[in-house]
């Protein structure tokens, strides 16, 4: 038992004896200026640290590593049944001896064991470098096999130092001065980690897509589950590295082989053999059974008018039923706008060549692959022109600015302006139009502005007017009866105009032709000329009701001339669209109907009142052949409707009270007639 101690002692002092002594024996170079603690532990440390960076290693046996930042030489023991003496070479000894002689190192200890004063070795031996040093070396085995020996078998073989730990207290101290300071490093012995996951490592298939950065650790898994060895391989200090260089910037999916290196933060390391790469492209085919997990199957399917040959096939789609000419499948976040094969240097829209008439272009025009957007359909018309930005557009304006596509046309319709202004997107992005001499802008008046870019289908976006800032004036029509709102007109500036009919004009002298109406005001309207009773104003049966309009929307919902919405609100703010309008006058029109012409009408839930508006001559719709259901309808559009249904006729001469309308306006006849009628 005694000489297996010994062999392990002298092993363990072996690890850190083999530095070469220094030639000369000297202690210091003299009494220095005293230094702080802090300032002598840093110095101290610093070249400390570089003597444990020294740690050595002997292949098959055991690998040193030193880790600064806790202080400890860690030995990773590769075979556990070597003797201990096997350990040699990081040369602990002549490191302390230096310490000794160049840094003010004065004392050590080993573990529990007795503190040993340095400079009384060195006087014990008569200051001879080479007896000091034999003499550090022999109190140093003797002591670190006392702190070792406590739990261990005492075999001599490596497994004894598995497991345990040592610490080494090292105190310096400038001579003739008052700053001792003590640092603890330690030593620690562990079973390799290569060791322990040896043989228990087996390849994995990876699946990449071309230009991936490759993890390669996911080529790596256990034959057998296991917790302890499997978060040793989930650690962030093993790496895994590809030893063969494989190439990933071609598409290979018949795999490539190659070894990979399994690489430990104790410094050791296993090879695992025969792991399989697959590499695909960005686009590759539906039937690569190797293509990574993440691929998204994409169709693309032939619309109505669209052909494409597929081999000697020539594909046709219908209405009905869209033809499809094949999957593939591609890479999340893949734009298949842009991505080109690297063989054809084509796109996948560029290799199937669908033809039309008319395009073609592949809807959606969102081209990026996502599990929610894989299927794309090659239709016969036009891709639509982005959208136009308008900045922000405040009542009284005299210019509207925004953001396009460099080159694209813009044109902007103003309220009761037929002709829209037009202009071009400058090569800034940026467009801007005067607004039309003669029109005021108001709060609360639409704007329509479209885009339309060289070969693609116009895109029109609405901007609501805001106004002036502090400007909280809203005029609601006057009601007879409707005493809050009478009191409201009390105090607002008087209209020029003698508010004798069934629409009124503004106090600022104004009628505002493009303004859009809203429910309320609709009703209020039919409440004065079928002069319903407006006696009641309570709050209406309708969740966002409760306002001046009470009276007039209880008047026209028990009338049944409107209704409200599924969801139980009226909407009285809201406003009216030309669909809904043709519908509330379709009560006071006769039964005579016929087909209209529009080409947007045709399944509109309206489409009955709209027909009957039509024959009856109350409806007209737009140069472009279109009805527009879902618009707003404007001041000017409402009266000339109303009017028409209701046979109502300017009365007399009429003088024009309002400085926003002229006779060249197209509603001026119906503006005077409705503010007129009696």
């Amino acid at each position: 038992m005694r000489k297996r101690l010994l062999a392990m002692v002298l092993a363990f002092a072996m690890l850190f004896s083999t530095l070469p002594a220094a030639p000369i024996f000297a202690r210091g170079g003299g009494v220095d200026d005293c230094k702080t603690e802090e300032a002598l532990a840093a110095q101290f440390e610093e070249a400390a640290n570089a003597i444990f960076e020294k740690v050595g290693s002997k292949e098959g046996v055991y690998v040193g590593k030193f880790d600064p930042a806790t202080k400890t030489v860690k030995v990773a023991i590769l075979d556990k049944t070597q003797g201990a003496k096997e350990i040699s070479g990081t040369g602990l000894i002549a490191g302390l001896l230096d310490l000794y002689k160049n840094y003010n190192l004065t004392k050590v200890q080993v573990g529990q064991q007795p503190e040993r004063d340095l400079k009384a070795i060195a006087d014990n031996v008569g200051n001879d470098e080479s007896e000091f040093q034999n003499a550090l070396k022999q109190i140093f085995i003797f002591d670190v096999g006392e702190a070792v020996k406590t739990g261990v078998s005492n075999s001599g073989k490596l497994a004894d130092f598995i497991g345990k730990s040592v610490d080494l207290k090292l105190t310096v101290k400038q001579p003739d001065c008052d700053n001792a300071v003590t640092l603890t490093y330690k030593v620690s012995g562990a079973e390799a980690k290569s060791v322990r996951l040896k043989d228990k490592l087996q390849a994995k298939d990876i699946k990449a897509w071309v230009g991936d950065k490759i993890d390669w650790k996911k080529g790596v898994a256990l034959k057998e589950a296991d917790a302890d060895l499997q978060k040793i391989l989930d650690e962030a200090g093993t790496v895994v590295t590809d030893k063969s260089n494989r190439n990933l910037e071609n598409e290979n999916t018949t795999g490539l082989k190659g070894d990979l290196k399994v690489a430990f933060d104790d410094g050791t390391s296993l090879e695992v053999k025969d792991q399989v790469l697959y590499v695909s492209n960005a686009v590759t085919a539906e039937s690569n059974a190797n293509a990574p997990e993440d691929a998204v199957l994409v169709k693309f399917l032939l619309g109505e008018g669209v052909k494409a040959m597929k081999g000697k096939e020539e594909l046709e789609g219908t209405k009905e039923k869209p033809a499809e000419y094949g999957s593939y499948k591609v890479k999340p976040g893949t734009d298949l706008s842009a991505y080109k094969n690297p063989a054809t240097n084509q796109t996948i829209f560029d290799l199937i060549k669908a033809t039309a008439d008319v395009g073609p272009t592949w809807f959606p025009e969102n081209h990026v692959v996502s599990d929610k957007n894989n299927t794309f359909t090659a239709e016969a018309r036009l891709p639509m022109s982005k959208a136009p930005e308008v900045d922000k557009i405040v009542a009284g304006d005299k210019k509207i600015t925004g953001k396009g596509v460099s080159g694209a046309t813009i044109e902007v319709t103003f309220p009761g302006v037929k002709t829209p202004v037009t202009t071009t997107v400058d090569k800034f992005g940026k467009w801007s139009v005067n607004v039309p001499k003669g029109t005021t802008l108001y709060a609360k008046d639409t704007i329509t502005v479209v885009q339309i870019e060289k070969n693609k289908d116009p895109n029109a976006v609405k901007t609501v007017v805001k106004a002036k800032s502090g400007d909280s004036f809203i005029v609601t029509p006057v009601i007879p009866g409707d005493k809050k709102a009478e009191e409201k007109k009390a105090q607002e500036k008087p209209s020029t105009a003698t508010i004798t009919g069934y629409i009124n004009g503004y106090p600022d002298g104004t009628f505002r032709p493009g303004k859009s109406m809203t429910r309320a005001e609709a009703a209020s309207i039919l409440a004065k000329l079928q002069r319903l009773p407006l006696t009641d104003s309570s709050k209406p049966a309708f969740s966002d009701a409760d306002g001046w309009y009470n009276a007039v929307i209880n008047a026209v919902v028990k009338a049944g001339y409107m209704k409200g919405y599924p969801d139980g609100s009226f909407k009285p703010d809201k406003p009216i669209t030309r669909a809904e309008f043709a519908t509330m006058l379709s009560h006071f029109m006769s039964a005579k109907t016929a087909s209209n012409p529009f080409t947007d009408t045709n399944g509109n839930w309206a489409q009955e009142a709209i027909d009957k508006a039509y024959a009856q001559g109350i409806i007209k719709g737009y140069e472009d052949n279109t009805f527009r259901p879902a618009a707003d309808v404007s001041r000017a559009e409402a009266v000339a409707m109303v009017n028409r249904t209701f046979n109502i006729k300017k009365a007399g001469d009429v003088k024009n009270p309002f400085t926003d309308i002229s006779p060249s306006h197209w509603a001026y006849e119906d503006i005077l007639a409705a503010v007129s009628y009696r």
